[in-house]
């Protein structure tokens, strides 16, 4: 079983819970805290959302980021979720937007959704 973490330096951490150790090198990339991450519904990738404004997709196995950032937000990422088939990931932020993206490209699939506070 794994756990995945985000911390306030920006990392993301992937966790052998069975061992109680870390199953992977720390994934660094982001350069503000990290509020939201996901695995996908296979448990082959994490995505990671920041306050740096950056969405990442990583290979769980590997480390790897498997695509180039994801911007577009103009606030701290807040939330995200894959979809259930795990194709594309929905990010929530600051800005007062929703935006879905294609999960295995990075290229965002629809105009942001806007909301209100």
């Amino acid at each position: 079983t794994q756990i995945v973490s985000g911390s306030n330096d920006g990392t993301i951490r992937v966790w052998d819970a069975r061992l109680d150790e870390e199953a992977i090198k720390p994934l660094p990339g982001h350069t503000d805290s990290v509020n939201s991450v996901a695995f996908s519904p296979d448990g082959s990738r994490v995505a990671s959302g920041s306050s740096d404004g950056t969405i990442r997709i990583w290979d769980s196995r590997t480390g790897e980021q498997v695509v180039k950032p994801l911007t577009g937000h103009e606030g701290r990422i807040r939330s995200i979720a894959f979809s259930p088939d795990g194709t594309q990931l929905a990010s929530g932020s600051d800005d007062k937007t929703v935006r879905l993206w294609d999960a295995v490209t990075g290229v965002e699939v629809t105009k942001p959704l806007t909301g209100r506070t």
